[in-house]
């Protein structure tokens, strides 16, 4: 099992194009382990929903999705996230969302005389 936990850190590890790439990885990685667990381990989801949103989410700066996450138990799923993700970073791959966070932006745009 602990195998498996691996596998699926190693799936949110990879490098991907878009975020529509990472969350189809990632949910296809949690579905794959949870069948596998479920029948070794006699029903135990050993990956659930809200476990994968937030090792999602720890993947982007918090500074573009802070705000807009629904904490409750009914809107906290990958679903969810991955619909606020697509709306946040549209296409753009983990390369160009580091460097949007590595930009530094002006407090304001004052000229100086």
């Amino acid at each position: 099992m602990v195998a498996l936990i691996t596998e699926f850190d190693e799936a949110l590890a990879m490098d991907f194009a878009s975020v529509g790439e990472l969350i189809v990885r990632v949910k296809e990685t949690r579905n794959r382990i949870n069948r596998q667990s479920r029948e070794n381990l006699k029903g135990v989801t050993m990956i659930p929903n809200q476990y994968a949103a937030v090792k999602v989410l720890s993947l982007f700066p918090t500074q573009y999705w802070g705000n807009h996450v629904d904490y409750s138990s009914e809107g906290f799923h990958l679903d969810k996230v991955e619909a606020l993700l697509r709306n946040v970073f549209m296409d753009k791959s983990r390369g160009q969302i580091d460097a949007m966070q590595a930009q530094t932006v002006p407090v304001n745009y004052a000229a100086s005389n």
